[in-house]
């Protein structure tokens, strides 16, 4: 009865229903997840929870196939040898995978959110409410904040990692619900519904929010006693300016704010790259401009109230307590900042009478007051940085002569296991976009796929498909080779008609880790099968990674003329990508590095040959 009540008092914000795929670290059966999973139902949206089978905490960003369990899962919620992954057995909503928190959640966004939404994918990611803070020095080792940022930097899908200070796991069928439980389930899913209000997209590009909770305990027992704060993850000494908030350019960190005492919830804008703050005022004032409704002033009775973005450092300082039992990590750590940030108290000198002081030392001295010079901020540059390619030291090199240079340090290896890589340099703002797309060579380097397409057996579409080089065709009997894992094939192409026969097939356990799960956003369920045949037997993929695009771009027994071909049409569909990405981002090819599997880099000077006339272009590609 509690439970229902609490959850019919949920403020309803949201302007609409959406799809939510949930994990955390603590184990899909522990109570936190379980309440702020029901929380998100009654407040209307379509939840997917997808968890590890126990608690892995600590466990950050690993991700690795599951292996069949032995044993019961945590609290008992599966039985004995239950597989590598499983549902409960009344709400296909709540699952576990049998490894880390990063592989639960790709297992939910590629096999559990699909299969409950029929086909369709998440439009929002949520981990937690995490057992314990994450803050700071804990970000990086979370497996809560690394499921998120996979869920952005990987699947592309706005994710929000909730934590909370009250700790204890307790199991998913705990009676009564504590209210620290509850309390938490309903922040969260208040600040869900004000992100959903705000309008897609919902956060920005590689972007993800760190919400810690404080305690629930004293005067912060119901959930409008808390209030939000916007914040850091890390310090910011040498950061850029943050986007302006309350008359300051800085925002407090989220260490400061948690352990500052009060009923304050830190919200941090942070980078799924690297698990830091997103150091970009632009974004964050898109979040700011999101959450402005819900961020309060930041009090602190009964001395004084002020801005809920800063605290001075004289406050933090008085509030300093030194307790004599041992202090969690998190407490030790931010007390030592604060340490750093107090003035020094010069000793005392005892003083001497003057009757026994020498009359040389009874002289008056002047004081001399030293001005120490202000150190400048160290700024780090905006864009990557390049080097003046005509004023280095070492050579360009022409395609052909590359290609000797490579080869001979290739002599020895295995002709089948060395491919040419082609590394292009961007002249790129670091927090810009990036490029991410796929590219059809003149000459493939993998040309030898094996396609296999989903499609009515006996049609005429079976006939194209069969006709254009399919491997296995059909719906039924595909399916059940799927289900023998009798996979041999390397690409799975759907056509629109039998996509309903392939969700209600259920074979997203067995495709989606192997990354042959069709669907519309990967362009694999299409109207035209052969077209798309064709078009995926010579993609390659590629993708901007620091201001870097990597790819291998050529077999070692490719000709000059081959190799060339292959490069000229990938820098034409990048410059292509980087024209019209925006107007107001700046982004162009700066220079073309050729390497091998075990060689190395060699800048290209953009032509195919010196003056080396006894140079042939058929000599580099000869057997060595």
């Amino acid at each position: 009865m509690r439970v229902a009540v609490a959850l019919a008092a949920l403020p309803v914000l949201a302007v609409q229903a959406v799809r939510i795929i949930q994990g955390n670290d603590d184990g899909w059966a522990e109570l936190y997840v379980r309440s702020f999973h029901n929380a998100l139902k009654a407040s209307g949206h379509d939840v997917v929870l997808s968890g590890p089978a126990e608690n892995k905490s600590g466990s950050g960003s690993s991700d690795e196939d599951p292996e069949a369990r032995t044993k019961a899962c945590q609290y008992d919620s599966c039985p004995v040898n239950s597989g590598v992954s499983g549902s409960n057995s009344t709400d296909p909503t709540l699952n576990w995978v049998n490894s880390y928190p990063v592989t639960a959640i790709r297992y939910g966004i590629n096999t559990f959110g699909p299969k409950v939404w029929k086909g369709a994918e998440a439009e929002l990611a949520v981990t937690g409410p995490n057992v314990g803070t994450n803050l700071w020095v804990q970000v990086p080792f979370s497996g809560t904040v690394g499921a998120a940022c996979y869920a952005v930097d990987d699947a592309g899908i706005p994710a929000i990692a909730f934590s909370g200070a009250s700790s204890g796991t307790l199991a998913w069928n705990t009676s009564p619900v504590p209210t620290r439980s509850l309390v938490y389930a309903e922040l969260a899913t208040i600040l869900v519904n004000q992100i959903i209000d705000s309008g897609k997209p919902y956060l920005p590009e590689s972007v993800f929010l760190n919400v810690n909770f404080p305690k629930v305990e004293g005067s912060c027992t119901k959930a409008s006693d808390f209030k939000w704060v916007l914040t850091r993850i890390n310090p910011g000494t040498f950061s850029s300016p943050d986007v302006e908030w309350c008359g300051d350019d800085r925002l407090p960190t989220e260490t400061e704010v948690i352990l500052g005492g009060g009923c304050h919830i830190s919200v941090s804008i942070g980078d799924a790259a690297d698990k830091t703050t997103m150091n970009d005022a632009k974004k964050q004032a898109q979040v700011l401009a999101k959450l402005k409704d819900i961020l309060a002033p930041l009090s602190n009775p009964p001395t004084s109230t002020f801005c809920a973005c800063r605290r001075s450092v004289g406050q933090v300082s008085q509030e300093l307590q030194f307790p004599l039992t041992m202090a969690p990590i998190d407490r030790c750590l931010a007390s030592m900042a604060r340490l750093s940030l107090m003035q020094a108290t010069r000793p005392a000198i005892p003083s001497i009478p003057r009757f026994l002081a020498p009359a040389a030392v009874q002289t008056r001295q002047a004081s001399v007051v030293r001005i120490k010079k202000a150190k400048k901020k160290r700024t780090i540059p905006k864009d990557f940085k390049r080097f003046n390619l005509s004023k280095r030291d070492f050579p360009q090199f022409s395609l052909c002569e590359a290609m000797r240079v490579l080869r001979a340090v290739e002599v020895g290896q295995p002709p089948a296991s060395v491919k040419y890589e082609v590394h292009i340099n961007l002249k790129t703002a670091r927090n810009g976009p990036v490029i991410r797309n796929s590219v059809r060579l003149p000459h493939p380097v993998q040309s030898d796929w094996q396609i296999a397409v989903v499609c009515p057996e006996g049609s005429e579409i079976a006939q194209q498909a069969t006709a254009a080089g399919a491997v296995a065709v059909g719906e039924e009997t595909l399916f059940e080779a799927i289900r023998q894992e009798n996979i041999n094939f390397d690409r799975l192409i759907c056509h629109e008609s039998s996509e309903k026969a392939l969700n209600k097939a259920g074979l997203g356990k067995v495709l989606g880790p192997k990354g042959l799960m069709p669907s519309k956003r990967t362009r694999t369920v299409v109207a035209d099968v052969v077209r798309s045949m064709r078009d995926s037997a010579g993609a390659a993929d590629y993708r901007e990674r620091q201001g870097v695009i990597r790819m291998a771009i050529g077999q070692l027994g490719y000709t000059p003329d081959q190799l060339k071909a292959n490069i000229k049409v990938l820098l034409t569909k990048i410059k292509s990508e980087a024209s019209e990405i925006s107007e107001d981002v700046s982004k162009e090819v700066h220079e073309v590095i050729l390497s091998t599997t075990h060689g190395p880099g060699l800048s290209l000077n953009g032509k195919l040959r010196d003056a080396e006339e006894e140079l042939t272009p058929a000599a580099l590609s000869s057997i060595m």
